[in-house]
């Protein structure tokens, strides 16, 4: 049975890291939204362009859920790629209407599913996953990227229960990613322990850096001897 609390819960994520992110793309100008991004290889209008198109296409999958008829995260990857080429020139006001209105169009396919339909099993770009579970995945994109987008936010800005649950997914995916080094994670009041190579590492920090670090970004993350921290394997 869908649990719709936990979607409404994730889907005011989704709304406060779209905020979050739309207040970022506000501090960028006509030139400093063509800089280099956190993300090898994109500028900022990159991820924002990015996330517009992630909006479009995880309401295509909100609405194949609702009605049966299959529709496509991404028509296939290359024009996905050629979409976000060209959005990336974009001046900025441009870029924060597109982010805002791929936002609304999202906000009304998640609307019209009803309970049944949450439960319909749909395909991302990757994957099979439940409809449920799409509002949770939009959530870490907005989160996330929006500290991409270098313009000031960081792992101070992620919700606590959003860090939690973001790390327990990071420790399950990096569980078996080759390359991966074993951990014991203590961040705040939880414990975590990653399976992996060679002897353990024992690794500190709040639950929002050490997810910002899991996943390959930056965070606030120390070993207790002092050591340099283990390179991880990509995440995503």
């Amino acid at each position: 049975m869908t649990d719709t609390t936990a979607i409404q819960d994730d889907r005011r994520l989704v709304d406060e890291g779209t905020e979050l992110f739309l207040a970022q793309v506000r501090q960028l100008d006509g030139t400093t939204i063509h800089e280099p991004s956190a993300l090898p290889g994109w500028t900022r209008g990159h991820i924002i362009t990015h996330i517009a198109r992630n909006g479009d296409g995880m309401a295509r999958l909100a609405t194949w859920a609702r009605t049966g008829v299959e529709e496509p995260m991404y028509s296939d990857e290359h024009p996905r790629n050629r979409d976000i080429e060209a959005g990336a020139a974009r001046g900025p006001e441009e870029q924060e209407a597109d982010v805002q209105e791929s936002a609304r169009r999202l906000a009304a396919a998640f609307n019209a599913l009803s309970g049944e339909a949450w439960s319909a099993q749909v395909r991302t770009a990757t994957r099979e996953v439940e409809a449920s579970q799409l509002p949770w995945m939009r959530a870490r994109e907005v989160w996330l990227h929006a500290i991409d987008l270098g313009a000031g936010a960081g792992d101070r800005d992620l919700p606590d229960a959003f860090a939690v649950r973001l790390l327990d997914d990071l420790v399950r995916d990096l569980s078996d990613r080759p390359g991966m080094p074993a951990l014991v994670i203590e961040a705040g009041d939880t414990r975590r322990e990653v399976p992996g190579d060679g002897e353990p590492v024992h690794v500190t920090g709040t639950p929002a850096a050490v997810a910002c670090w899991l996943s390959g970004r930056a965070g606030a993350v120390t070993r207790p001897d002092g050591a340099p921290l283990p390179r991880l394997p990509a995440w995503l």
